[in-house]
This record gives structure tokens, C-alpha cells and sequence, in this order.
């Protein structure tokens, strides 16, 4: 990523209130140690900025915004800034398709072609592939990640979004429909596309008259054309080497996936207007919206139908969306629905994802309801070692593929280890087939100082047998937050198949009708042989090819994936994208 340094001139870590928070002389002792979590959290996390906002029923508790929201102009967060929300975009589209379940204009088990008879996308399965709108809404559907218009031009209406059902036909779904949870921005613009439908209106006009303006939070939208001058729009920011460097921020085609523009007074706002049953006609839609309908042993993630959801300390169920931060904002809103009270979070930070601001969201609810004598669970159960594995270690032996990495398991002295990324963990049996995560670092008490990437005590790993008892694949437990399903490399690929010839260097371009690649985009890849498998660069991690034209992408965020290779051109095609060799010499 190509940085120009900001002169900042003001230290960001003095961070002074935006606002002054409501509150009694006998909360004060509570907001002082809330804002001292908070100061320490933006210093752990480098965020020039960050709002909170935390509602019980129809009160707003706290509300305050710190530090920065602008570097370059020295312009300080309140709690009327501004701040791009990202994918929290997806909790209102599906709100909205909710009250169109209760207007009887969709059905959730309808297929979607239903609603948009234009969409058509491939599947490498053999079986006939029927996308539902519930499955959809529950990123079951098999959706790719993202968008894969690849036709040039703009539309007759560039308000409109159209291009997502007509222009997917030359790519391929990640998985069959209901098999696995795959994230997909795709899946709910399509939803979006739905909605406009219904409505004959534009998605973006349509939500900002009928969702948000009806609920008065006159500064929420979905377009920044809507905000107006007197807005003050948060910067987004990344932190490297010292020095914090702006994110490029300008609206993005994936509207009711990813272009929500909000402050931090108008989501407390809509947390009174859940609480205070606003948002639907029927009591009863809200909590069908925390069901969850498809996740099962071998994919354990827990997901509604538009909140993500899991349990505060094993007892009060909690659901939560969060967007960013990759594109330099992160944003968090949580709840714990039979206590009617929520949190929400905004960061401007490029490290401020959902595994910081959820597990922060999840501290503060404690604290609260600790505060009221009221917590989640007084005696959580601790797992058992067991004295004897079923099966042996050297069943769980292999080479699997995680977090857009490689992760080797090995027997070793009647222990299971395991090295990711350089870090060596091993892993100790509870269950037969289940395991927990430690390090040396750990196990003698220097991890409270050498502060490690992830935090041991809250991984547990299962082995399971989802094709053959011989191969089992792995899932990686990350506090019941969110779930890595892990498949097994295969033995000795390139010997195998001659793909060697797809090692070395790729630049990215535009993709166009027929394949032919567009302006070149900026970022280089690589493909590297290691022990054996094909690991590529950036985002995507191992690849595994599945015939003589097709690789797929085997974890990370875009986890069953195709690569199309055209041996012609030696091109790779992936969605939007045409990766080039870079020693060729052609134009683009």
C-alpha cells in the first residue's frame, strides 16, 4: 500500500471527551473506569478516534466520542461526527427485508430467482444449485464474497443496483447452497436489489426516507452525497511504523453491503427504537431475526438472519454486527436482547475489526450487569483433561489451511503441535478430538508481558470427520465468536498435477468482457511452492487446483473460491480481477 506520512499536529494520545455524557454523581465511579478501558484500548489499538454509545431500554447511559476525527485538519470526534460504518450496512438491508416479510412482498424460503429472474451464476457441483433468500440473509448461500461485475460503462441509473443480478454470469459460487458458512457483500446486495424491486425506487433514496428519517436519525445514509457540508466526516487511518496515513474514502458501488454513513447519536437512537419494538409491526419479527438455521457440527458458526449471534459467558444470548476495518474504519453494535440494553462502537483505525470491538462490547456488558448484580454466569465449567485419546495422535497429522495460512500438525512426544505463521502452539486434549491451545510463553506466565497475536486460553480446536475417518479436517474455535474451518492440504499436489508452472509473480488488473484484462490496479502477487502446496500472497492464501482450468482458494475470506486459469494467456481470473504473469510484455 503506497503511504504519504500526515503531519499530526496534535499527540493523539491526549484524548479529551467530544461530549459530555448524562450521567448521576453515582455513575461516576463506573464512567471513570469505562474511559480508562477506553484510553487504554486506543492507545493498544493506535486509533486516532473512537465513539461509544451504550443504551438500557429507552436510556442512553453513556455517550462520548475521543480524540481525532480528522488528523489532517486537526478536527476533534463528537458525537455528531460522521463515521463510515461499513458492513453494519447489512443489519439494516436485512431490517428492511424483514418488514417486507411482514408486508407479505418476500418469502424467506422463496428462491431468489423469484425476485431476480436475471441472476445466474456457475457452480462446480454437480447438483442443481437453489439459492434461498433465508440462506442468503444467513451467508449459507454459496455466494462468492464479492461482486463480480466484471462489464464496463455505467448503468442507465447509477442509483440503482442491477448490475449485481445481470452481471455474475461468468462467475462461481464458493460452496453448494447451505453447506457453509461463507461471508458475501454479493449476497446482501442482491438483497438490496431485491428491495428496490419491491419498492420500484432506489435502494439508497428508499432507506434514508422510509428506514432512517422515519426513525429520526436525520444524519444516517447511505450515500455522502446526502450529508451535506456542515457534515463532519471522520477520516479513516492507518497506522504503520509510527506514523498514521489516510484511507482513501469515497462512496463504493456495494451500497446495502458496505455504504452506511452514520453518527454516533443517531445508532443510539435506533437501539431505543428496537428496545421500544419501532422498527416492525409484529413483536414477534425482531427475535425471529436471532434464530439460527444452519449451522451445524461440522460448521458450527452461529448466525441469524442479519444479526451474528453468540452467548455472553455461555448464558445471555448476544447478537452484534460489525463492519470495516480494512478500508481504515471499524464499527460494532451488540446486544443483549432480553435485557434490552446494547453498545455501540466506532473506531477509525485499520485494527479496529470485530475480534477487538466485540470482546471490548463483551467486557463492557459484563461490567454492566456485574454493576446490578446480575451476571451472565457464576460458574463457567471447565473442561476436564481426558487421560486417554480414542483415536491416536497421529491421525490428526497433516498440513492444514487457516487464516489464509498454513498450519503443519505433528505427533511429537505424545502431543499434538501445531506452527502457524512462525508460531509454534500445542495443543492438549479435553475431549477425544478436541483440544486446547497453549504456548510455552503461556505456560510460564510471559504472555501478561510478550503480549502474543492471539489469546491462547480462548482457542479450542475439534478434528473432524467430514469426508473420511482417515483425513479428518480441523475447526478452529475462536471463544465461540467466530469458527475456522480448516480442510486438509493434499499430499504432494504439484508432483502430482505439474502446476509448478503457476509459480512466480502476478499483477492485478480491471477484468472486462471476454477476460480481457483492464487497467492495471496496483497490487502485486506472488505464487510460491511450500513443502509441497501452492501458497499465494495478499489475502488469499493456499490454492488447491480441482481440474486442468481451476484452482480454488482453501481459507481465509475468500475460502472456496475459484481461480480460472487460461493456459492460453496463463492469466488468472478471480471474480473482478485478471492476475497477468509479470514477465509478460503486453499492453492492458
Amino acid at each position: 500500500m503506497h503511504r504519504i506520512p500526515l503531519i499530526v499536529v496534535m499527540v493523539v494520545t491526549i484524548l479529551l471527551p467530544g461530549s459530555t455524557a448524562a450521567c448521576s454523581a453515582e455513575d461516576d465511579t463506573l464512567n471513570v473506569a469505562l474511559e480508562k478501558r477506553i484510553h487504554k484500548l486506543m492507545r493498544k489499538q493506535n486509533l486516532p478516534g473512537l465513539a461509544i454509545a451504550i443504551v438500557d431500554d429507552q436510556k442512553v447511559l453513556y455517550q462520548e466520542a475521543f480524540g481525532l476525527a480528522d488528523l489532517e485538519n486537526n478536527i476533534q470526534a463528537s458525537t455528531g461526527t460522521v463515521f463510515r460504518l461499513w458492513s453494519v450496512s447489512k443489519l439494516f438491508t436485512a431490517l428492511e427485508l424483514f418488514r417486507e416479510v411482514e408486508a407479505g412482498l418476500v418469502n424467506l424460503d422463496d428462491p431468489l430467482l423469484e425476485y431476480l429472474p436475471e441472476f445466474t451464476i456457475q457452480s462446480r457441483s454437480a447438483e442443481e444449485q437453489t439459492i434461498t433468500v433465508k440462506s442468503v440473509m444467513a451467508h449459507r448461500s454459496g455466494l462468492p464474497r464479492n461482486e463480480c461485475v466484471s462489464k464496463p460503462g455505467a448503468v442507465a441509473d447509477p442509483l440503482r443496483l442491477d448490475k449485481f443480478e445481470t452481471e455474475v454470469a461468468d462467475c462461481f459460487l464458493a460452496f453448494p447452497e447451505g453447506t457453509r458458512y461463507h461471508y458475501s457483500n454479493l449476497g446482501y446486495d442482491l438483497l438490496g436489489r431485491i428491495i428496490e424491486e419491491n419498492r420500484h425506487e432506489g435502494f439508497a433514496p428508499y432507506m434514508k426516507k422510509y428506514m432512517f428519517e422515519a426513525l429520526g436519525m436525520n444524519h444516517t445514509t447511505f450515500s455522502s452525497a446526502d450529508l451535506g457540508d456542515s457534515s463532519v466526516l471522520a477520516g479513516g487511518y492507518e497506522f504503520y511504523k509510527g506514523e498514521f496515513y489516510p484511507v482513501i474514502r469515497s462512496d463504493i458501488n456495494s451500497v446495502p453491503s458496505g455504504n452506511l454513513y452514520s453518527t454516533i447519536e443517531d445508532m443510539s437512537l435506533f437501539l431505543t427504537s428496537v428496545f421500544d419494538q419501532k422498527i416492525f409491526a409484529y413483536e414477534e419479527t425482531m427475535p425471529s431475526m436471532y434464530v439460527d438455521h444452519f449451522s451445524t457440527e461440522d460448521d458450527p458458526e452461529t448466525m441469524g438472519l442479519g444479526w451474528k449471534t453468540t452467548t455472553l459467558e455461555g448464558s445471555d444470548l448476544l447478537v452484534w454486527h460489525d463492519g470495516g476495518p480494512s478500508d481504515g474504519t471499524g464499527a460494532l453494535i451488540a446486544m443483549l436482547p432480553s435485557r434490552k440494553m446494547g453498545i455501540i462502537l466506532i473506531g477509525n483505525g485499520t485494527t479496529f475489526s470485530g475480534s477487538v470491538s466485540l470482546p471490548f462490547a463483551m467486557e463492557i456488558f459484563q461490567v454492566l450487569l456485574d454493576s446490578k448484580n446480575e451476571k451472565a454466569d457464576d460458574h463457567p465449567h471447565k473442561p476436564e483433561r481426558i487421560k486417554k485419546m480414542v483415536r491416536p495422535l497421529e491421525t490428526y497429522e497433516g498440513t492444514y489451511a487457516a487464516f489464509g495460512q498454513l498450519i503443519e500438525v505433528k505427533a511429537k512426544n505424545r502431543k499434538l503441535k501445531g506452527k502457524i505463521g512462525g508460531l509454534g502452539l500445542e495443543m492438549i486434549p479435553e475431549h477425544d478430538s478436541t483440544f486446547r491451545v497453549t504456548h510455552w510463553l503461556h505456560k510460564i506466565g510471559l504472555t501478561r508481558i510478550f503480549k502474543p497475536p492471539i489469546a491462547f486460553d480462548q482457542i479450542h480446536i475439534t478434528f473432524c470427520n467430514s469426508k473420511t475417518p482417515e483425513a479428518p479436517g480441523m475447526i478452529i474455535n475462536l471463544n465461540n465468536i467466530s469458527f475456522e474451518i480448516c480442510p486438509r492440504y493434499p499430499d504432494h499436489l504439484i508432483e502430482q498435477g505439474g502446476w509448478e508452472k503457476l509459480v512466480g509473480e502476478y499483477r492485478m488488473a480491471d477484468r472486462l468482457p471476454d477476460n480481457k484484462p483492464g487497467a492495471f490496479t496496483g497490487p502485486v502477487f506472488n505464487i510460491t511452492p511450500v513443502d509441497h502446496t501452492l501458497v499465494m500472497s495478499g489475502v488469499f492464501g493456499p490454492v488447491v487446483p480441482v481440474n486442468d482450468h481451476c484452482l480454488e482458494i482453501m481459507s481465509g475470506p475468500f475460502a472456496g473460491e475459484t481461480i480460472e486459469y487460461d493456459s492460453a494467456t496463463g492469466f488468472l481470473i478471480h471474480q473482478n480481477a485478471v492476475l497477468i504473469p509479470a514477465n509478460q510484455k503486453q499492453e492492458v
